[in-house]
């Protein structure tokens, strides 16, 4: 891997997100390079600052956490080879705008609030998968997704509340979501989504713990590659989950800190970053 970073100035920017910028492979067809920034954002974007060093920790962690689940047959589209400390490269996917989060704990955000029938600490039997719509509706971030099959539609709801027939957002037809246009049942690319937020979740989750360190709970985005397949996208990284050293959840090693102690510098949160990278690459070891 070369140390000096690539110059991405003349490159086409095609996404990208609160703490990372997608570009158009100019070298291979068919391919994207993704670079992670040193950016971190909590709140929905509402607090924003930098860490220096953030952005090659973030990609080694997803490197790893890509090769592990290449490991256990969980495509994705990460493609061999690491084009600089910060930047991988990757099949190019037609995102579907919807964000998977698999919870083996009840545990912080919006999942206590929206279900506050459940303790916080609870130990799900299996994980819960739920969805989010990657836009905004009016003042309501990433709303909760529940799908009506008689209907063909998903109801959005608040996050952050309970989900109840009184407080729907907005609906939105499956055809009418980016990739679901490939189905002729939408419960089929639903299920599928499903199911790999499980198997990846798991599959993460065991491997972790033989390291020493728990997964609370992850999120997975979804994209359709050029042969119509569903892929995993995006980046698994320390701002991707909640996870705690030796299951206390008093040794976070995500972003939580960042979230709760605002007068904090960021960079106060580089060694849970750092800890997750060298955990990343000791998965890779196991047996």
């Amino acid at each position: 891997m070369d140390t000096e970073l690539l110059d991405v100035t003349d490159f086409e920017r095609i996404g990208g997100g609160k703490t990372k910028d997608i570009f158009l492979d100019p070298s291979f067809r068919g391919y994207v390079l993704i670079r992670s920034r040193d950016d971190i954002s909590a709140g929905d974007g509402a607090r924003k600052d930098t860490m220096t060093g953030k952005a090659e920790l973030a990609t080694t962690t997803t490197v790893n956490n890509f090769r592990y689940l290449d490991s256990c047959g969980i495509f994705n589209h990460y493609v061999a080879g690491v084009v600089d400390p910060v930047t991988f490269r990757a099949l190019e996917c037609t995102p579907i705008p919807i964000e998977c989060v698999a919870r083996r704990y009840s545990a912080g955000g919006s999942y206590p609030k929206r279900v506050p029938g459940i303790p916080v600490g609870h130990r799900y039997d299996h994980p819960v998968v739920e969805m989010f719509w990657k836009q905004d509706v009016g003042e309501y971030t990433d709303p909760f997704m529940v799908f009506d099959a008689k209907k063909g539609f998903f109801e959005l709801h608040p996050a952050q509340e309970p989900t109840t027939a009184m407080n729907v957002l907005s609906t939105i037809a499956a055809n009418e979501i980016p990739g679901f246009e490939k189905f002729a049942d939408p419960l089929q690319l639903i299920a599928t989504m499903e199911m790999m937020t499980d198997r990846a979740f798991c599959a993460l989750e065991r491997a972790y713990r033989m390291v020493a360190l728990t997964v609370v709970d992850m999120k997975i985005e979804f994209g359709l590659d050029n042969a119509g397949d569903v892929t995993i996208i995006d980046v698994i990284d320390a701002d991707s989950w909640r996870a705690w050293v030796d299951g206390d959840p008093e040794k976070a090693v995500d972003k939580q800190f960042f979230r709760d102690h605002p007068d904090e510098p960021a960079d106060t949160s580089l060694p849970a970053y750092r800890y997750v990278a060298e955990k990343s690459a000791q998965i890779l070891e196991l047996p």
